[in-house]
């Protein structure tokens, strides 16, 4: 049979195992909430500067809108006298055909 002595050994043993494995499981558990703590520090830098990087790209974006809202101006302006121009030009080539026919009929 198993003796007191043989049990309270035993005992002792498991006690100690039992404590081992709990401060091996502790450290194991700090490390893993320090690594979650570098992991989340990590996220929020990304994020950072993912959020600078969008708010650079908007910046970018919105000037490039206004530089092309400028162009088009400038460009419906030049259409506008160009268009002019063609039409004075038209006048100009009837006028000199009317002058041309009325000088070949005398």
């Amino acid at each position: 049979m198993i003796t007191l002595k043989s049990l309270s050994k035993l005992a002792v043993v498991a006690i100690t195992a039992g404590a081992l494995y709990g401060c091996a499981s502790h450290e194991g558990l700090e490390a893993s909430v320090a690594q979650a703590q570098a992991d989340a520090a990590s996220a929020a830098a990304d994020a950072s500067a993912a959020l600078s990087a969008a708010n650079s790209a908007k910046s970018a974006a919105a000037s490039a809108s206004s530089a092309a809202s400028a162009a088009q101006k400038d460009a419906d302006a030049a259409y506008n006298l160009a268009s002019d121009a063609s039409e004075c030009c038209d006048a100009n080539t009837d006028r000199l055909d009317r002058m041309f026919k009325k000088s070949m009929q005398k």
